[in-house]
Order: C-alpha cells, then sequence, then structure tokens
C-alpha cells in the first residue's frame, strides 16, 4: 500500500509494506501489517493492540496512541529506526562551494601550465564555432554509449570500455577549462584597462578569472544548473573537432597523400643556369677573346674596309 501526498489510515489487515510519501500513517487499534511501515515527509500513529511485523521508518516522530503491542512479531526486526536528514548550514554550503572553487582553480592552472598550445587551439576552436563544438558534443555523447555496448559484446573490448569510462571526467574537466579560457578572454575585452595591474592577459590568468566567474554562475538558482550540461558538451565538442587541441585529422586521407606523391614527381629537375666560369691565366689576369685583342681589331678593320 503506497500513498502520495496524502495519509494512509488502516484499520484491518495488510498482508505487506504500508508506505507514505508526504503523508502520515496512523494504525488503528486490532491493525495487522505484515510489512514494513514507512512515512517519508510524515509521521506515524499507532493506536492500542496494533501489529507490525516489519520495521517502522519515519523521518518525524513515531507517537503511540496508547498502549501498542505487538501480537505477531515473526521477523526480529527492530522496534523502530529514524531517520533524520537536515540540509546544511549556509556556512558549511559556502565551505564547499569555496573548497570546490579552490580545486577547480588549483586544477585549471595545471592544466594551462602543462597544456598551453593544445588548450588554445580549444579555445579558439569554440570562439570561432561554437554552435558546431555543441553539435559535435552532442552527437559524441549519444553515440558514446553504443560504442560502449558494441565494446563490451565483444568482450575484447572490455578494457577499452573502462578507459573510455576514466576519460570521461577528464572530458567533463576540459570543457570547464576551455569555457574558463574563454570567458576570461571576454572579460579582458569588456573591461579593459579598468582590471588590476596583476590580472594580465596571460592565458593562465584567464582562465582563473573565467573559472571563478563560471563558478559564481553556477551558485544562482535557475541558470546554474546549466554549467555541467555546457562543461560535457564543449569539452567533447572541442575534442573532437581539434582532436584534442592538436587540430590534426583523426584518419588520413589516402587521396590527400596521392596528390602529395603526383606533385612531387611532378616538379622538374632543377636546371644549373650558372655561367661557365671564365679561365684565367697563370698570371691571374683573364683571359681575352680574340675580339678584344689588336691582332682581332686589325682583322676587323680589314674586313670593314673590303
Amino acid at each position: 500500500m503506497v500513498a502520495m501526498s496524502g495519509n494512509i489510515d488502516v484499520e484491518g489487515k495488510v498482508y505487506g509494506n504500508v508506505t507514505a510519501m508526504a503523508g502520515n500513517i496512523r494504525l488503528h487499534s486490532g491493525s495487522l501489517v505484515t510489512g514494513n511501515v514507512t512515512a517519508i515527509a510524515g509521521a506515524i500513529e499507532r493506536e492500542d493492540s496494533a501489529s507490525i511485523s516489519g520495521r517502522i521508518t519515519s523521518r518525524q516522530e513515531i507517537r503511540d496512541m496508547g498502549d501498542s503491542r505487538y501480537h505477531y512479531n515473526p521477523y526480529p526486526f527492530p522496534y523502530d529506526y529514524r531517520y533524520n536528514f537536515h540540509y546544511p548550514s549556509p556556512w558549511k554550503r559556502f565551505s564547499g562551494w569555496l573548497l570546490s572553487l579552490l580545486g577547480l582553480l588549483t586544477l585549471t592552472a595545471a592544466s594551462v601550465a602543462v597544456f598551453p598550445d593544445k588548450l588554445k587551439n580549444m579555445k579558439n576552436g569554440m570562439e570561432a564555432e561554437p554552435l558546431r563544438q555543441l553539435g559535435i558534443g552532442l552527437l559524441g555523447w549519444v553515440v558514446l554509449p553504443v560504442v560502449l555496448l558494441a565494446l563490451t559484446i565483444t568482450i575484447i573490448g572490455i578494457p577499452v570500455v573502462f578507459l573510455l569510462l576514466l576519460c570521461l571526467p577528464i572530458i567533463v574537466i576540459i570543457g570547464f577549462v576551455v569555457m574558463a579560457m574563454f570567458a576570461g578572454q571576454q572579460l579582458d575585452k569588456a573591461f579593459g584597462d579598468r582590471w588590476p595591474r596583476f590580472m594580465d592577459d596571460r592565458p593562465i590568468i584567464q582562465a582563473l578569472k573565467g573559472m571563478l566567474l563560471i563558478w559564481i554562475i553556477k551558485a544562482i538558482p535557475l541558470a546554474g544548473w546549466l554549467v555541467w550540461p555546457l562543461a560535457a558538451l564543449f569539452g567533447m565538442g572541442t575534442a573532437l573537432a581539434t582532436r584534442f587541441g592538436t587540430n590534426r585529422p583523426w584518419f588520413k586521407s589516402k587521396n590527400g597523400e596521392n596528390r602529395t606523391e603526383a606533385n612531387t614527381t611532378a616538379l622538374p629537375d632543377t636546371v644549373d643556369t650558372a655561367q661557365p666560369e671564365e679561365p684565367c691565366r697563370p698570371d691571374g689576369t683573364e683571359e681575352q677573346s680574340p675580339a678584344e685583342t689588336a691582332e682581332g681589331r686589325e682583322i676587323n678593320d680589314h674586313g670593314k674596309e673590303e
């Protein structure tokens, strides 16, 4: 027996469990429940001679309305079980938010310091074509379960499945870092010279500023839930589109290789167009042509007179 947003009154026998969500349970005198009695966001009231065979669970109080006795209890369950859920205090929530921010800032600084060029290429890709990156990321997350299932069926690919599952958090972290670098760059463009001097335009500083902005947005009740999906989509999209920042194709094109070979074979051989050096005499003077010698000039003059 289950009731949602309503109360339950048990006056007879219930062979099974009795559960009320956002409601109270009242066990009248002479009633019998052979299973568990559970009240979520509600109270349990028991009258005289109410018999319960299972466990009693309630977040709120369990009130005895008179002398309640257990006439039928073949199972050695505890008499009752209370659970209390308290929302964390504002200070604890702020402490958790601050610790998470410090961890992300440390991870962001380490990532940008180790892989500056690759992350910059991924950020440039997201900046140039954000919608394309989102589409590729969405397609990647849709195809991923199919790929994992196919690898699991082959049995041989089970180690690859575990490896891919371990890489999924890295994909989300990449999305956070790339979004942080883009957000920091946009902050610098928006504010210009109004930032303090220690906030320069280096990629690592831009990433830290962007991560701080993203984490502040995440704390907003209505808009904060978008941060994680966007990080997952941009992480997957930029990783697939740029091959993790290398800007290399995933598969080599045979046509491209053939064109390269054809262009290489079609190139003509280089021709040595250098003029031959004129021979020199032993004394170091250059040898003159016959036309430049005195005998040559006389012969030429004689030819012109004829």
